[in-house]
């Protein structure tokens, strides 16, 4: 699994504990804000991530992925998940999935819709 990280706060700190123990996923990029750049530095020199990027849609076009781990804020979720889903990607996403029932029956037909 090629992967992208979106995030770069406590919860994916916490993931990337576990991803050494994961076979076959390699660590491509990590997405975040201007304001986690140092942070996402960071995280990159300790788990050898190859890219990153302060821009999630220049991320997703450019960083050769097929799977996105979607870690930020819960009302960004439905955001980050509809952008990863519409540029083709395959999507992991920490609960809540979305905030709102009609954001996810709107991800269900947009998933189905691509299968």
């Amino acid at each position: 699994m090629k992967l992208l990280i979106a995030g770069a706060g406590f919860i994916v700190q916490d993931w990337l504990t576990i991803t050494q123990d994961l076979k076959d996923v390699d660590l491509v990029a990590i997405a975040g804000v201007e304001a986690d750049k140092e942070n996402m530095g960071k995280l990159q020199s300790k788990y050898g991530i190859k890219e990153v990027y302060t821009d999630y849609d220049q991320a997703l076009k450019e960083a050769n992925v097929d799977t996105v781990y979607v870690g930020v804020l819960n009302f960004l979720h439905y955001s980050f998940v509809k952008k990863a889903l519409n540029a083709g990607k395959n999507v992991i996403c920490e609960k809540p999935f979305t905030v709102k029932y009609d954001e996810f029956k709107e991800l269900k037909e947009l998933l189905c819709l691509s299968t």
